[in-house]
């Protein structure tokens, strides 16, 4: 091979690289999308974490998922979806209302706690799906 072909082999192997790290991966993830309510009403502000149970994914791998709750509303976002399968969804919302708003710098936000956190197993289908939470007022009403 001669010395002027390679700066042209250079380029296209740097190009394949970089088109190949650009894909953030390669897994069907499927969003997820709903309302939830605690009392009757929007959980105004809270957290949703999704956990892949045993077997779930390409291989037993598969994403642990995040989204946040805001006015009774949350969504995965598309690039952290969850794949296809089983999930533990665990959900925590806190009171709005008695949430300080605009902490000084450095100073501890306290985030008071709606409920404890309910936990409850979920499929996650292979297509993008609306998935309405409704958060028992009581531990006895959870397990019914």
């Amino acid at each position: 091979m001669t010395s002027h072909h390679f700066p042209w082999i250079t380029v296209a192997f740097l190009a394949l690289l970089c088109w190949g790290c650009s894909r953030k991966d390669r897994i069907d993830r499927y969003q997820l999308t709903g309302k939830v309510t605690y009392q009757g009403a929007p959980v105004g502000y809270g957290t949703i974490v999704l956990e892949p149970q045993a077997g779930t994914g390409h291989g037993g791998l598969a994403p642990t998922c995040y989204a946040k709750i805001e006015d009774g509303i949350y969504t995965t976002p598309r690039a952290d979806s969850p794949v296809a399968g089983s999930y533990q969804m665990k959900i925590r919302g806190f009171d709005k209302a008695k949430m300080k708003s605009g902490p000084a710098p450095g100073e501890f936000m306290e985030t008071p706690v709606l409920f404890d956190e309910y936990v409850i197993e979920i499929q996650v289908p292979t297509k993008d799906s609306q998935f309405d939470i409704v958060v028992p007022s009581s531990k006895s009403e959870a397990k019914r």
